[in-house]
């Protein structure tokens, strides 16, 4: 790509989404993927590197910051524990606008009452991110893979790092664009989560990238804006009070 071309392509920085962001949000359906594309899941201690790369957005709307029709990641919320058999779901409130039963019936319940407060911080809608990333892992091809993640324990460390870069490492922002991105390097660890355990990122750090992608690699990522499927209301809602 030439110098006058380059100068003219808008770089993909997360920062303004970031500063965009509530300063306390709250927070499977399903995520579905295309055949033939996979989830990444961190599977033992250790350390994983790895480059998130965007894809073409289908609903800007939905990523208003987005510098050229791309974006990174993709957030949606999660009821967990839900009906007799203790599913997890896509909460359609918080994910799609659009009117949650687990959600209303948590509006109902009384805060002053010491079981049903209980009860409301179990029916709160968690938070978690969807990337598209390549890893870069012996034995690991260059496929483009599917990075889920809760934001509490991943997003939350990369977006406090860019809040948080002095004036030398003001790059860290542009972590996902196709050119001058970087690789996460993620020091992963067995975590506790109370009633159960799980791998999980203890610290990210922004590492210079030895492979520089150009437009042809958006051939490959996923819009993660087409993968996040919630229940219709009235089976999301049988499920919940475990009449379906």
């Amino acid at each position: 790509m030439g110098n006058r071309e380059r100068e003219k392509r808008a770089k993909l920085s997360a920062k303004p989404a970031i500063e965009a962001r509530p300063l306390a949000g709250r927070g499977i359906g399903a995520v579905q993927l295309p055949d033939g594309v996979q989830f990444y899941r961190f599977k033992k201690t250790g350390t994983v590197r790895l480059d998130v790369i965007p894809f073409k957005i289908s609903n800007p709307r939905l990523h208003p910051h987005s510098p050229d029709g791309t974006w990174y990641e993709r957030t949606y919320f999660i009821h967990r524990s839900i009906g007799a058999e203790s599913v997890t779901v896509i909460c359609p409130k918080a994910t799609f606008n659009k009117p949650c039963p687990i959600c209303d019936c948590r509006t109902t319940l009384d805060r002053n009452d010491e079981e049903e407060a209980k009860q409301i911080r179990a029916l709160y809608p968690q938070e978690r991110q969807l990337y598209n990333v390549i890893v870069h892992e012996a034995g690991k091809s260059s496929e483009v893979m599917i990075l889920d993640q809760p934001r509490k324990g991943f997003g939350k460390k990369i977006d406090d790092m860019i809040q948080g870069a002095d004036d030398e490492d003001q790059h860290y922002q542009y972590f996902a664009d196709l050119e001058d991105g970087s690789t996460l390097k993620i020091n992963v660890d067995e975590l506790n989560a109370g009633t159960f355990k799980y791998f999980g990122a203890t610290s990210i750090e922004f590492k210079q990238r030895k492979t520089h992608y150009d437009d042809s690699i958006l051939k490959k990522t996923i819009d993660l804006d087409t993968v996040i499927h919630a229940m219709p209301y009235e089976e999301l809602k049988d499920l919940f009070q475990g009449t379906g």
